[in-house]
């Protein structure tokens, strides 16, 4: 009984892929067994709600499984149905469009008639503070991710959560790879802006949002 689950646990994602297009269908509960907790991931990290993350696991799959014959190999299947998943609850977010979201555009910095720029989120260093901080403001950080709107909100988690490329988040979202280094400049910016709002210039929290902003804090 061990070898033969240790023998499934080893076919390759591809030799699934392979068998499901050749007609055996059951393989497919094998491939998204493997993934669905990291989708649940992905889906919980953008959409904060136990009940839409399940549901969006289930369209996931379902999606991927009609849009199977797409998948190339020329990736990791891994990443392809990442990305899959990524603009599918992309999708979601977009039409529930949160009220809680706030205008990104009024955390940017503002310039005058001149061009001169009338303010400018401060630069971050490093002290001896960082691992307090870094435990005393994880919920700060994604109350400020849950409020970023839907198209910044998923930038910023497929590329500095997740840690997908420009390029690889540009294609699962249909965007220019221009267009995602602006919106993780505009989502970083607003982050950096509300936690210096919410603790001000002496608990120095907000010099270190960018430390906050890794892989597996924010689960």
């Amino acid at each position: 009984m061990i070898s033969a689950t240790l023998d499934v646990e080893e076919i390759q994602d591809e030799e699934l892929v392979r068998r499901i297009r050749a007609g055996d269908s059951s393989q497919f509960e094998l491939l998204a067994a493997r993934y669905a907790s990291k989708i649940y991931g992905l889906a919980m990290r953008l959409m904060r709600n136990p009940s839409d993350a399940k549901d969006a696991v289930q369209d996931t799959f379902l999606l991927v499984y009609t849009k199977l014959d797409g998948f190339r190999s020329e990736s990791a299947f891994g990443t392809w149905l990442y990305k899959v998943a990524l603009n599918s609850i992309y999708m979601k977010l977009r039409q529930r469009k949160r009220a809680a979201e706030d205008n990104i555009e009024d955390y940017l910095p503002q310039f005058d008639g001149q061009g001169t720029m009338q303010g400018m989120v401060r630069a971050f260093g490093e002290d001896p503070e960082r691992e307090a901080i870094r435990q005393q403001s994880t919920a700060a950080v994604r109350e400020a991710i849950d409020r970023l709107p839907a198209e910044y909100r998923v930038v910023l988690v497929a590329r500095d959560i997740d840690d997908l490329s420009s390029e690889e988040t540009a294609e699962a979202l249909g965007l220019t790879v221009a267009a995602v280094k602006s919106r993780l400049h505009r989502a970083r910016l607003f982050l950096r802006q509300q936690l210096e709002n919410k603790f001000g210039k002496n608990a120095n929290a907000a010099r270190h949002s960018s430390v906050l902003i890794a892989p597996g804090l924010l689960l």
